[in-house]
């Protein structure tokens, strides 16, 4: 049985992970936030905007089994550069929303996710 004590232990507890995890939402906000208003830039241009596979469902088999060039550079012999989680996150992003700005936005929520685990 659970006593008073345990339940105010508990709150207080919560309390402060709590404050711990706005402290680093407002954080990366603050510092990273701006990227939201960005465009692609760089290597964008090959692994998003040009990609054909991470624009349609049917691709998925050539997301998960090619390298994150294939679609820019004809196959992987050129880069062997094999991201099937990235390609697959960049799959189910565009399926949402092709802007950057929602790119840059899971982005952001990928490294808040990093930081606060």
């Amino acid at each position: 049985m659970e006593t008073y004590e345990d339940y105010l232990k508990y709150y207080k507890n919560y309390k402060k992970e709590l404050g711990v995890f706005l402290l680093l939402t407002v954080m990366v906000g603050v510092f990273y936030g701006n990227t939201l208003l960005n465009g692609f830039i760089h290597d964008d241009h090959g692994q998003i905007e040009q990609n054909i596979y991470i624009q349609k469902w049917g691709y998925l088999p050539r997301v998960l089994s090619g390298c994150i060039w294939e679609a820019a550079l004809g196959d992987c012999k050129v880069s062997s550069y094999y991201r099937p989680i990235q390609s697959l996150s960049y799959l189910l992003t565009y399926q949402v929303s092709p802007n950057p700005w929602f790119f840059h936005l899971i982005n952001l929520l990928y490294f808040k996710l990093a930081i606060y685990s």
